[in-house]
């Protein structure tokens, strides 16, 4: 989604807004709904784990499936 100018505000400039992705934007997700899903830090880390690695976590170096 890219931002148009009235978007932007007064203040921010286009060189200043970063691009969005289907983490950060997700239409419809209420602050509460947010904070319900991503409200600690083990609910942030699986977010990432699953948005990073959807098949599950392997090790591009020794193709080991468990991390430290």
């Amino acid at each position: 989604m890219r931002a148009d100018r009235s978007m932007l505000g007064p203040s921010l400039h286009r060189d200043q807004i970063m691009a969005m992705n289907r983490v950060q934007f997700q239409a419809g997700l209420s602050l509460p709904a947010f904070l319900k899903r991503y409200g600690n830090a083990q609910q942030c880390e699986q977010a990432l784990e699953i948005s990073r690695w959807p098949q599950g976590f392997v090790c591009p170096r020794c193709a080991a499936t468990a991390h430290s």
